[in-house]
């Protein structure tokens, strides 16, 4: 019986020297090819997720340009209105009915009236 068990090991070995790559026996040897396995997955995921990140962050980004600028347009067209109404408020023939009707203002006479250089 040993002799045939001796022929089948000295068969396996001769099949695993044939191989081209190494066929890892050894604990250790195992352990560390899984643990560079776990280590290239490890970094294969968290450079995936990385990415899916930073595409998340930049379409979270564009949606905060859109709504700061319908804000900006919005606060635009009301700047525009309130200079308009100044514009309106500010006119010398409302300014000056205001002071008559309102203040009871009169025109100032000419001895009133200081002309300066």
């Amino acid at each position: 019986m040993k002799p045939q068990k001796k022929f089948w090991e000295q068969r396996q070995q001769s099949l695993l020297f044939k191989q081209k790559r190494p066929v890892m026996t050894e604990p250790k040897a195992i352990l560390k090819g899984l643990g560079m396995l776990m280590g290239i997955g490890v970094l294969l995921t968290g450079t995936i997720l990385f990415y899916v990140w930073s595409r998340v962050e930049v379409v979270r980004l564009n949606y905060t340009i859109l709504a700061t600028s319908k804000e900006e347009r919005k606060l635009f067209m009301q700047n525009e209105r309130l200079k308009v109404e100044l514009a309106q408020l500010l006119t010398p023939s409302r300014l000056s009915s205001l002071a008559k009707n309102k203040l009871n203002l009169k025109d100032p006479s000419h001895r009133q009236i200081i002309y300066m250089k």
